[in-house]
């Protein structure tokens, strides 16, 4: 029985090697075993994982496995819904989604050639806006580091076009209050709202960093009139 297990062992480490489906300090899924691969022998494989720890798994089990090998993406995804308050008008719900499309294109590690964003729910406590796109990074530390930043203009943009993210709530209404619209932002122009979505832009005076000319969805160069927010 050891004799058979040392050579099934043998047979998948040459698999392992001809096949080459990861190499040393790939982040790998084998087995429900998730972490970086640490040192492959003629027996079996090591695999540091996120706790620290080290697993050993055989070679012949390797070779038979599913290999999910995250180390390999070209891309890394985006995959979130922003969530803002009802009391938003449409003209910034419009402004705000071709905000992000714009922070989007200024991103020059965002590939331009696939990702969406849409006003597509009326949740719960939220208009849900769909942000869908793909980093282009060499890294989960740089996933991360550049997540941090689109995620920041996002934040930016929210500020500066006055909407408010929601937040799971009970409300009361009543027919009438003093002062109700006290704390209201002010009423921005479409001309406005086109202004500082078109600085978000490639190029624009809060883009960061700059990139290149947006190709599609809202055209900064655009100006709206009238109840149209394009």
């Amino acid at each position: 029985l050891a004799a058979k297990d040392t050579i099934a062992n043998l047979f998948g480490s040459f698999t392992i090697f001809l096949d080459r489906p990861f190499q040393i300090g790939d982040w790998v899924i084998i087995d429900g075993t998730e972490g970086t691969v640490e040192d492959v022998g003629f027996r079996s494989t090591r695999i540091r994982t996120f706790y620290k720890s080290l697993v050993t798994l055989p070679n012949s089990n390797v070779a038979a496995a599913t290999i999910d090998n995250m180390g390999k993406r070209n891309y890394r995804r985006i995959n979130l819904v922003l969530g803002l308050t009802y009391d938003t008008p449409p003209e910034r719900m419009q402004a705000f989604v071709e905000g992000i499309r714009a922070v989007l294109q200024a991103n020059p590690r965002i590939w331009h050639d696939s990702y969406e964003v849409y006003f597509n729910n009326f949740g719960d406590s939220s208009l849900d806006v769909l942000v869908y796109c793909f980093l282009n990074v060499p890294s989960w530390s740089e996933e991360l580091r550049q997540r941090h930043n689109v995620l920041m203009e996002f934040l930016r943009l929210a500020s500066e076009l006055g909407v408010s993210f929601a937040f799971p709530t009970q409300s009361l209404y009543v027919e009438s209050m003093p002062d109700a619209d006290a704390t209201a932002p002010a009423a921005l122009s479409n001309e406005e709202l086109t202004d500082k979505v078109s600085n978000f832009g490639p190029g624009g005076r809060m883009a960061r960093p700059a990139g290149v000319r947006l190709t599609h969805g809202f055209d900064p160069g655009t100006k709206h009139g009238g109840g149209d927010s394009g």
